[in-house]
């Protein structure tokens, strides 16, 4: 996507996270009916047991439904795949942009290329650390909060914490459906800043309030959910402004991403249920991490922003994706 429409490309990578996180609600709804309460100091009966293993044995319906979403997810993948094959990304620089590179000095040109290098490994680096631990920030809270609200003071049920999933993600789709208007409007690095408030203020609800109150835990959940919302295409959107993202960079920050992701879950799942706020303390870290990093981000684009300009002479350069023949 960002190959294809590069400056623009914010809002279509929000369509795109927006359906994803619609396709997110699914499974609370789906698996709620067939999740088990827990059930302490009662007498089971026959008829108990066998209502148990009916209810075990119809698993396979919500299972069944999830493989035949993830095989049409893979057809309709590869169709799109094969009807857009034969498109190249063109690079176009302006006659003005190509007669001043050649007005530079060589080792003038050759300094700046080596900084440009420098500078792009910065700010794909800073992009590794706010994308790692977003990720796993959002990765622990969509997979422990029901565990959180069945083992913190509220004690909800199986099928009830489901409930309170299916809010965090009700507040995730809305928060994407308007970003993608917002993103038009206002610039990255606003809606950068008003995300990670939210989600804040709302992890500190989690914290305090959502442990002991139904309703603040209902709040929060849904609350994080809008923060979260548009994270990923927002910084896309600001670090594309500045260095030119192909599926190399998007590939390393996909990995960083996932490395940290794999660590997180090691932390809170074996404290989770003797602590339930563990997840609301490493979200803390998270949320540090993300905040420092993205205020050096800034810091550095800003800085170098006016040189960059010098150095082009006003000039810009255009990409856009064309058919190849």
């Amino acid at each position: 996507m960002i190959d294809i429409w590069r400056h623009e490309s914010a809002p279509f990578i929000l369509c795109q996270h927006f359906t994803y996180s619609v396709g997110t609600m699914v499974p609370p709804l789906l698996l709620g009916p067939f999740l088990t309460d827990r059930i302490e100091n009662v007498t089971i009966t026959n008829s108990s047991i066998v209502e148990s293993m009916e209810a075990s044995a119809e698993l396979y319906i919500p299972f069944s439904v999830v493989a035949a979403l993830i095989i049409s997810g893979i057809v309709m993948h590869c169709g799109l795949g094969m009807a857009y094959k034969n498109r190249a990304i063109v690079y176009g620089v302006n006659s003005s942009a190509v007669e001043h590179l050649k007005d530079i000095p060589e080792d003038e040109g050759l300094s700046v290329l080596e900084d440009t290098l420098k500078r792009k490994i910065c700010l794909v680096a800073l992009a590794c650390f706010i994308i790692g631990f977003y990720s796993a920030l959002e990765l622990c809270t969509s997979q422990f909060l029901p565990t959180f609200s069945n083992f913190s003071d509220v004690h909800l049920s199986q099928s009830e914490a489901a409930k309170v999933l299916f809010g965090l993600q009700l507040g995730f789709s809305i928060g994407r459906l308007v970003g993608i208007i917002l993103v038009l409007r206002i610039a990255p690095q606003f809606l950068f800043v008003g995300n990670f408030t939210v989600i804040l203020v709302s992890n500190i609800i989690l914290s305090v309030l959502g442990g002991s109150s139904v309703t603040w835990l209902w709040i929060g959940s849904v609350s994080i959910g809008v923060g979260m919302s548009t994270v990923y295409p927002v910084l896309y959107a600001y670090i594309e402004k500045y260095i030119f993202v192909n599926t190399t960079v998007a590939g390393v920050i996909t990995v960083a991403g996932g490395m940290v992701s794999s660590i997180y879950p090691l932390i809170v799942g074996n404290s989770v249920e003797k602590n339930p706020r563990i997840l609301t303390y490493v979200n803390f870290v998270s949320i540090a991490v993300c905040t420092a990093a993205f205020f050096v981000l800034f810091w550095t684009t800003q800085a170098r922003s006016k040189r960059e300009k010098e150095f082009r002479g006003g000039t810009t350069i255009h990409f856009k994706s064309i058919p190849t023949e």
